[in-house]
């Protein structure tokens, strides 16, 4: 559980984040994936016309 007591640790950290596919979406055509963490944005690329997306990015 999260200790409030605590102190923030502030300073440099690199995250990994793979994104490997999505299921029965609803039909939009063209999905893509945005994943924000703090101030960056990174998207996938674009598979066009599916509903279940396999990315492995």
């Amino acid at each position: 559980m999260f200790d409030r007591r605590r102190r923030a640790r502030y300073g440099s950290y690199q995250v990994a984040i793979t994104i490997i596919e999505a299921r029965h979406l609803v039909q939009n055509g063209s999905p893509v994936v945005v994943v924000k963490v703090g101030n960056q944005k990174k998207k996938t690329v674009v598979r066009e016309k599916t509903d279940s997306p396999y990315y492995d990015q």
